[in-house]
């Protein structure tokens, strides 16, 4: 077993108990971030992403999810593609180098097997996907929910096996996403929000949206992510917007230096506030479509000197300060030393990550119903 993926298997063990002791013992069988690929051409958002998905062609397998490297994702694609013109290499990490997408994290096995960690880490703080009142809607009837920035698809694939009867389409700037092995109610498209969404006005009943901080500059996030949410969730349907915020206060002076680090860096390289949580709702209101935001906060203790979670939750957060290295950290002279004394502060102490939900109702306009 590869290092990588014997680290995801030791870190997540933790969440996968208690998620079998929460779910009636049911395995997450969408975990692991190996998994065959097929790729469906579908409308793209753009023409460069029609040229990317032309080049991607079908790759059969008979085995399921499973976890032999040799079948990840990440080496299925690159075997199709023409590195040269899709990845670049910083700090010894493969990015992605799209002109008019912005990904700041690895795109590697490492970087999608924490993500796989993440998802479950985040449901368990908060007792569950979701927090917009769309339970009944989802169980009862076929709706129609959109992912953005679905990554590997793990919220898509538990949602879909949560909710057999409503459809669910996840969408990303490159499939990272399984393409073989899924339920029969999910698909996964190409798309970049920046450049519209290749659906038609009102077609979802609801949309979901997580962790996308380090992708969109401030106007970005007003003046194209919000309208482009409007325009294709339905009249009555619920948008539903998760951050975290990405510094961890009142651990200490080196923890501090190196919020204060990376902030400078997004801000200055990328035009990037990765501390956008404050400004959703204003964001929401900005669109004139909705009347009211709900607002939720969780927070999770972190730390080693807690619980077993408390410790995963801790790793995660290093790995993911880690694998900033290539697009932050290049030029931040000693990054892993500033990155070791910021760590160091964790132990013995209480400390907390907290994460936002935003979810509002998209206005009933006259004229218009909820169907």
């Amino acid at each position: 077993m590869g290092k990588t993926q014997s680290k995801f298997t030791e870190e997540s063990s933790i969440v996968i108990k208690i998620f079998k002791k929460n779910n009636n013992n049911k395995s997450p069988f969408y975990l692991t971030p190996s998994s065959s690929l097929r790729y469906k051409k579908r409308k793209s958002a753009n023409e460069s992403f029609k040229q990317i998905s032309s080049s991607i062609t079908t790759t059969s397998s008979s085995s399921s999810y499973s976890n032999n490297k040799s079948n990840s994702i990440v080496s299925s694609v690159n075997s199709l593609l023409n590195e040269d013109h899709i990845f670049k290499y910083m700090g010894g990490r493969k990015f992605l180098i799209f002109e008019d997408a912005r990904y700041l994290l690895p795109f590697d096995d490492d970087e999608h097997a924490r993500l796989q960690l993440q998802h479950f880490l985040y449901r368990h703080m908060w007792n569950g996907n979701f927090s917009s009142p769309v339970h009944e809607l989802l169980q009862n009837s076929n709706a129609t929910v959109l992912d953005i920035g679905c990554s590997t698809g793990a919220w898509t694939l538990d949602m879909a096996t949560d909710y057999p009867f409503s459809k669910f389409i996840g969408v990303d700037i490159f499939p990272i996403y399984p393409l073989e092995i899924r339920p029969k109610n999910v698909e996964f498209e190409m798309a970049n929000i920046l450049n519209g969404l290749p659906f038609d006005d009102g077609t979802f009943d609801f949309i979901f949206m997580r962790s996308m901080n380090l992708s969109f500059t401030s106007q970005e996030w007003e003046n194209v992510v919000m309208k482009e949410l409007m325009r294709v969730v339905k009249p009555g349907g619920w948008i539903e917007i998760m951050e975290r915020d990405p510094w961890i206060t009142g651990v200490g002076p080196a923890t501090d230096k190196c919020n204060k680090t990376f902030a400078d860096e997004l801000k200055t390289r990328y035009n990037v506030d990765p501390f956008i949580s404050p400004h959703i709702s204003s964001y929401m209101h900005s669109t004139q479509k909705i009347e009211k935001i709900f607002h939720e906060e969780k927070k999770m203790i972190i730390g080693e000197a807690r619980d077993n979670l408390s410790k995963v939750c801790l790793d995660n957060y290093k790995w993911f300060r880690r694998n900033c290295k290539g697009s932050i950290g290049t030029k931040i002279e000693n990054f892993d030393k500033m990155l070791d004394e910021s760590f160091n502060e964790f132990k013995d102490k209480k400390a907390y990550e907290t994460s936002h939900r935003f979810f509002a109702m998209k206005k009933i306009e006259d004229g218009n119903s909820l169907n």
